[in-house]
């Protein structure tokens, strides 16, 4: 079975394979590819009512596409929260 980070890498580059470098269309495929971060109690990192970093309920979460950098996302939030989180391919 393979894991949330090969199922993106996977995708990210089927999108990338079917579409021509700098263009339009890959842009578009890459942003049907979405991700979030969550933590191992359910919650997601995404922003509070000040636009700061938190851990929200799964309807409030950040949602990022394949044209973000996964690695940073996750350090970056990693940091911020304090949490250890994981990557969650969506649907």
């Amino acid at each position: 079975m393979k894991t949330q980070v090969e199922l993106l890498e996977e995708r990210i580059a089927t999108a990338c394979a079917s579409t021509k470098a700098d263009t339009k269309e890959r842009n578009n495929a890459l942003s049907l590819v979405r991700w979030r971060l969550e933590s191992f109690d359910g919650l997601c990192a995404g922003l509070d009512a000040n636009m700061g970093c938190a851990l929200v309920l799964p309807p409030n979460a950040q949602v990022f596409d394949g044209r973000d950098n996964e690695k940073l996302k996750k350090a970056f939030y990693e940091t911020s929260l304090g949490v250890e989180l994981s990557l969650v391919v969506l649907d």
